[in-house]
């Protein structure tokens, strides 16, 4: 091919391209520039609809806290330095409370980062039902156990994914074990369906058929 019909072929390719609307900026920036926008909206519509409620109710919930939750450059930044300095730190925890006074006091920007984020997670509890506030609530502490668990597996490769593997087991038999009221309120507050469809493309689900696999090795 030419250059000048190389060129020509650029230029087609840019203005005939269609810009995406307001909605499905905001789903690119919330999911990344790989998200399939139309893909993702369609998704957004169908969950609306299995939830009764208006589609640009749950579009919200899909979006409205997006750039509040996403770490920023300066963020990530602070969390990989202090990271790498608490990976230095030998020994183990013994409780969820130990990892959070780690946090506090050796890595103060990592801990106000997390917290942050907790806030606007517990900002949204009132809205869920019993069941499923306590899901989120049990939710939170299983993950500082998972934290814990880790660091008696320091150093074993397959210990930890072990760890991983169960941790990740019981989180969705717990979801399962919800009543389908309580995963509704879940879905309408949190968008969890919506956005591992979204966001996944079977990457999720294919993460968690491996760390199964190292299991059993």
């Amino acid at each position: 091919m030419s250059p000048l019909l190389c060129l020509f072929a650029l230029v087609g390719v840019v203005f005939c391209a269609p810009a995406l609307t307001d909605r499905q900026q905001k789903l690119v920036k919330v999911f990344g520039e790989d998200t399939n926008v139309t893909r993702a909206e369609a998704v957004i519509e169908e969950e609306a609809r299995k939830l009764g409620v208006p589609t640009d109710e749950y579009y919200n919930a899909c979006t409205a806290d997006a750039d509040a939750v996403d770490f920023t450059d300066e963020e990530e930044a602070d969390m990989k330095r202090e990271g790498e300095a608490l990976a230095q730190m030998k020994g183990q925890f013994n409780n969820r409370d130990e990892v959070l006074k780690v946090l506090q006091q050796n890595a103060p920007k990592t801990y106000a980062a997390i917290m942050k984020r907790v806030n606007i997670v517990e900002k949204e509890l009132p809205k869920l039902d019993g069941e499923a506030q306590n899901y989120v609530r049990k939710l939170g502490n299983f993950l500082l156990d998972g934290v814990v668990a880790l660091s008696k597996a320091e150093n074993d490769f397959f210990g930890q994914l072990s760890v991983i593997g169960k941790a990740t087991e019981q989180i969705l038999a717990d979801y399962k074990s919800l009543p389908q009221s309580s995963k509704d309120s879940l879905e309408k507050v949190y968008c969890i369906n919506g956005a591992i469809r979204i966001a996944s493309n079977g990457k999720i689900e294919k993460l968690i058929a491996l760390v199964k696999e190292f299991q059993k090795l």
